[in-house]
C-alpha cells in the first residue's frame, strides 16, 4: 500500500501529468549549471515556462531552443526556436542539453532516452520528486553502471504547481546528469534556495 504523508488533501493526477513548474524556480534551476549549450531542448514544454526561464538565463545568440509536448493543447512559447508536438520517447533530435520538469512515473523512460539524445559531455537537468534516488531499480539503470547525476540540488521550499504558492509536504530536487560515464563519480548534493516573486 502506497501512504503518501501530507496534512493537506491532494488533487487527483492529471492524465498528461501537466503541473507548471513556477518560474522563479526555473529561473534559479537553471542558473546553478551556467554553461553555454548550443542546442538545447525543454522536454514537456507546456505553458512555455522554462522557455522563459532559459531566455532569462541563457545568451539566445549562442543557442538552440526546441520545445517538445504531446498534448495537443500545449501552447508553446515565443521563447522557442522550434516546437515539437511529438510524443518525446519517439524522438530521435540531438541535443547538447536537456531539461524541464518531466512526468514522474515516466522517470526511468525518459531519463535513458534523454542520456541517449545527447551529445557526448551534453547535460541533462530535470526537476523530480527527492525520494528518485530511492529506488533499488533506478540506481542499477542510472546511478550504478557509470551515470550517478552531477549534483542534486534539494529545493529548500516545498513547490506549488498549482500557482497559489500552496504546496502538500512533497520535497524535490534538481538533478543533473552528465553524459560521460565515470564509475568513480559521487554525486554532489547542494540546496536550492529561491523565493517567490512578490
Amino acid at each position: 500500500m502506497t501512504i503518501i504523508y501530507s496534512h493537506k488533501p491532494l488533487k487527483d493526477r492529471e492524465p498528461s501529468d501537466f503541473y507548471p513548474t513556477p518560474i522563479e524556480l526555473c529561473v534559479a534551476a537553471l542558473q546553478v549549471h551556467p554553461v553555454v549549450h548550443l542546442s538545447c531542448l525543454d522536454v514537456g514544454a507546456g505553458d512555455g515556462v522554462w522557455g522563459d526561464a532559459f531566455s532569462r538565463v541563457h545568451s539566445r545568440d549562442l543557442s538552440h531552443l526546441t520545445g517538445i509536448d504531446v498534448r495537443e493543447d500545449a501552447k508553446g512559447s515565443s521563447f522557442y526556436d522550434e516546437w515539437v508536438l511529438q510524443d518525446f520517447m519517439e524522438y530521435q533530435g540531438r541535443h547538447d542539453f536537456i531539461f524541464g520538469n518531466i512526468p514522474f512515473r515516466y522517470a526511468n523512460e525518459f531519463i535513458q532516452h534523454s542520456l541517449d539524445l545527447l551529445t557526448d559531455n551534453g547535460i541533462i537537468l530535470y526537476l523530480f520528486r527527492s525520494a528518485i534516488s530511492e529506488s533499488k531499480k533506478r540506481y542499477d539503470m542510472f546511478y550504478n553502471n557509470g551515470h550517478k547525476p552531477l549534483y542534486e540540488y534539494q529545493s529548500v521550499r516545498r513547490i506549488s504547481f498549482t500557482g497559489n504558492k500552496k504546496s502538500d509536504n512533497t520535497a524535490y530536487s534538481i538533478f543533473i546528469w552528465e553524459k560521460k560515464k565515470d564509475f568513480g563519480r559521487e554525486t554532489i548534493k547542494r540546496w536550492l534556495d529561491w523565493e517567490y516573486e512578490k
